[in-house]
Formats: C-alpha cells, sequence, structure tokens
C-alpha cells in the first residue's frame, strides 16, 4: 500500500505539471526575478515574475505556468531557486515543470528624494501638521532572458529603462509613500513588461514553427521517476498512444568556445521505454524495455 500510495503522489505531482497550463501553444514558465536594487526588496521580483505571467497569459500563444503551481511541483523535488537565478537553474527548474522555455531575469529599482519643503507646518491637506515634503524619482532597468529547457541555449534577452516621478510626504518622521506599493510599482514596469513581452514572443516564434509554418516536433522530456515507472510529459494531446515506444537521450549541446555559439548537439541514446498508460494530455507513464541510467530532463523521442 505505501509503494502504490508513493506512486499515487508522483503521477499526481506531473498530472499537475500538465494540467497546469493556460491556453495554447509552447509550454512556458516563469520564475523570479532576481532583485538588484534596495528599493522595495523583497517584493518587486515576485511581482515581475506575476507581470510577465500575466502578459504572457495574455498574448495567447503560449501554455503558461502559474506561479503557484510552479513552486508546487519544485517544492515536490525539493528543488530550491534561491536568490540569483542563473540560464541553468532555470533550465533544471524548466525540465521538472516540463515546460520548453523559462523566462528569467533581473529587476533594478532604485528611489532618490529631492526635497522641496521641510522643517515647517505643512498646509493643505494636511492641515498645518509638521514634516516635509520632496520630489521622489523612481529609477529601474528590467531585464527579461528565456532559456530554451531543452539545449540549454538563452535564445532571448532585453533590457528596459524606466524612470517616473511622484511627490513624496513624510508627516512626522512617519515617511509616507515610502512602502511597497503593487500598484504603483505595476504602474511604473508595466510599459517595459508590455515591450519586452511583444518581442519576446516573437522571437520564440522562430523557435515553434517550421518554415512551413507547421509546428515542430520538440519531442518529450522525462519529468520524473519512480521505481520502475518513467514519467513523460507527453500524452494524449499530443497523439501519443499505449504501446507507443520512445527513445531516451542524452543531449550534450556542442559550442565554440570563442564565441559560445551553438554548433551542434550530440545524442547519445540511453534507453527505450513503453508507454503503458496514458495518463492526461500531456502524460505519458511508461516502463524501460530496454537500456538503463535515465534521469530527469533526458529527452524522450517517440519511435517510428
Amino acid at each position: 500500500m505505501k509503494k502504490f500510495n508513493c506512486i499515487l503522489a508522483v503521477a499526481a505531482s506531473v498530472l499537475l505539471a500538465a494540467s497546469a497550463f493556460c491556453a495554447d501553444g509552447p509550454r512556458i514558465a516563469v520564475v523570479k526575478f532576481t532583485e538588484k536594487g534596495d528599493s522595495w526588496s523583497g517584493h518587486v521580483g515576485t511581482a515581475a515574475e506575476d507581470w510577465f505571467v500575466d502578459a504572457l497569459v495574455n498574448t495567447k500563444k503560449f501554455k503558461v505556468l502559474e506561479r503557484q503551481q510552479l513552486q508546487s511541483l519544485l517544492n515536490e523535488q525539493n528543488f530550491q531557486l534561491g536568490g540569483d537565478v542563473s540560464a541553468a537553474t532555470a533550465v533544471q527548474a524548466g525540465k521538472i515543470a516540463g515546460v520548453q522555455f523559462m523566462v528569467f531575469g533581473n529587476v533594478d529599482f532604485s528611489q532618490k528624494k529631492q526635497e522641496v519643503h521641510s522643517g515647517g507646518a505643512l498646509s493643505g491637506l494636511l492641515g498645518g501638521m509638521w514634516g516635509s515634503a520632496g520630489k521622489k524619482t523612481s529609477e529601474g532597468n528590467l531585464t527579461a532572458r528565456v532559456v530554451n529547457v531543452q539545449t540549454g541555449e538563452v535564445v532571448f534577452s532585453k533590457s528596459e529603462t524606466v524612470t517616473t516621478s511622484n511627490l513624496s510626504v513624510n508627516v512626522m518622521g512617519t515617511g509616507v509613500g515610502n512602502e511597497w506599493d503593487e500598484t504603483v510599482a505595476r504602474k511604473v514596469f508595466q510599459p517595459a513588461v508590455e515591450t519586452i513581452t511583444e518581442e519576446m514572443t516573437e522571437k520564440l516564434s522562430t523557435f515553434t514553427s517550421s518554415p512551413g509554418g507547421e509546428a515542430m516536433d520538440t519531442g518529450a522530456s522525462v519529468v520524473s521517476l519512480k521505481e520502475d515507472k518513467v514519467y513523460l510529459n507527453k500524452g494524449k494531446a499530443d497523439g501519443v498512444k499505449e504501446g507507443d515506444k520512445f527513445e531516451i537521450l542524452r543531449v550534450e549541446v556542442i559550442r565554440d568556445p570563442a564565441s559560445g555559439q551553438e554548433l551542434g548537439r550530440d545524442e547519445s541514446k540511453i534507453a527505450v521505454v513503453v508507454v503503458d498508460k496514458v495518463g492526461g494530455d500531456h502524460l505519458a507513464i511508461t516502463h524501460v524495455e530496454s537500456g538503463e541510467g535515465i534521469k530527469q530532463g533526458d529527452t524522450a523521442k517517440k519511435k517510428k
């Protein structure tokens, strides 16, 4: 019974990944952006993640994994992203989540205040209270990158700078106007998010379509292993049937050491698996027919 419950737990985790996507198109997820500035620390990185999720969903071009669902999948595998997410870390997270692309990046935000009134009674709306008022200038830089989970290649990178000004009021030392405000932050960064998302969508379309306009077969990935079962992120919606066979491949990207340009990929056959059950639109539960040494993140290609 204990063994059966463990298998059910793994299957539920993979089913969550398969059912958590919005719309159609390539599967994509966003991780928390690394915070570089002092202002709004602890808030703006997560907010940037949510803004890009919303923007990508609104394009209706991607299957977008929601933040809470991504975190649940990573927690299931005891995987921690940490504070500064690199391309390699994003690839690892993407393989667990069963996505084709991962969005990551950094957000740098700072605020400068120019005092315009101090040391006297503030009039008007403050009713003569003691304090100060100043012009607050907010400056930020938002950088988003996209990594191809299969190849590990960063296929998109874009930075946008934002600047805005508003009135800041400090009443009797309270510092009114300095605390985190998601509405203000979204207003500051939304134009940058929209610009970056538009260019990102256009760029990724070149990776998800063939010259003839048909969707390319990006293969499947091994998203989990448990006991004698191998779980793949392809299922009913992808035309997978019971009895189908997949070759499991270990892919190494070969790059020019001088330029960093991808020269090609070396694929090594690790094993062959057979589909026992189609567990969902994007889930196949398989067993190993031959070979050994399968790892999470390995590529799976359907045998013809």
